[in-house]
């Protein structure tokens, strides 16, 4: 089992596998579970950041109050209770690319709105053709090793 880590390749290819495992999980859950969460910039209470997993995408939106009246906490739901700031109708796509999408919303009971979608599967192939590429490619044989025994014969 050793040998089968020797080198930077293999390594690589597995943390990239396992990393592309949790994306695939949150891509899975984000159709049976909405989840938040929320994030202060800076502790300054009129700017913060959202992340939102639901409809196998990820939302992320700034929020720039006029004054500070939005709680800051992460929240999780079933997907009956999915509720996203505004209707993705209302929001002024400014750039659209497939399911790649960012926009602005101006609310008027918040403030200005940015906000970002990234479908989950953006994430997941990359990472498993990376990952498979790392791990099914034969490993390289080591120059030095070729330059002391150029025709290949074994010692015994």
């Amino acid at each position: 089992m050793r040998e089968f880590f020797h080198g930077w390749r293999r390594k690589i290819g597995c943390v990239t596998l396992v990393l592309a495992c949790v994306a695939a999980t949150g891509w899975v859950r984000s159709y049976v579970i909405f989840e938040k969460y929320c994030h202060r910039i800076n502790g300054d209470l009129t700017s913060h950041q959202h992340l939102y997993s639901t409809h196998g995408q990820i939302w992320w939106s700034r929020e720039l109050e006029e004054e500070a009246r939005l709680i800051c906490k992460p929240y999780s739901s079933s997907k009956n209770t999915n509720v996203i700031v505004c209707d993705p109708k209302d929001i002024t796509w400014r750039w659209k690319a497939g399911e790649f999408e960012f926009g602005e919303f101006p609310d008027i009971n918040i403030g200005k709105v940015t906000y970002a979608i990234i479908p989950y599967w953006s994430f997941v192939l990359p990472m498993t053709a990376v990952s498979a590429f790392l791990l099914l490619t034969r490993p390289r044989y080591l120059i030095s090793k070729k330059i002391s025994d150029p025709i290949g014969n074994e010692r015994n």
